[in-house]
């Protein structure tokens, strides 16, 4: 996601006065997520996909379905591999898979995170 301190990739405020956070190294979480996995905001999470790693990312309650996460970009792009979607050709970044590790000062060590999907590679054009 974008904050309206932005623009494409250059970022000209940390603060994301939107939604109300402060710190750009933030992952958003629904409430039902925060509930089941113990935490709250503030709290800290590492974050891991098929492609890499943020550690100590900032956790935020925000309107979105369970089971969902909403992150900044550029931030996140370490999540992203360079796949594209087979038939648009865009990149596959609304739909990567990560796991929601729980820091240990943060909260409880039984996040059970999900492992990501292998990703799939579009066919080569000739």
């Amino acid at each position: 996601v974008r904050s309206e301190g932005q623009f494409n990739t250059i970022v000209y405020e940390q603060e994301d006065t939107y939604r109300s956070i402060s710190n750009r190294w933030s992952v958003l979480m629904s409430q039902e997520d925060l509930a089941r996995l113990r935490l709250q905001r503030g709290d800290q999470v590492t974050l891991r996909s098929a492609y890499g790693t943020m550690e100590a990312v900032e956790v935020h309650p925000f309107d979105l379905p369970a089971g969902n996460l909403l992150a900044y970009f550029p931030e996140a792009n370490v999540l992203i591999g360079t796949e594209v979607d087979p038939r648009s050709r865009t990149p596959a970044f609304k739909s990567i898979q990560v796991a929601v590790q729980i820091n240990p000062a943060a909260g409880p060590a039984d996040s059970q995170p999900h492992p990501p999907k292998p990703p799939q590679r579009a066919p080569r054009r000739p």
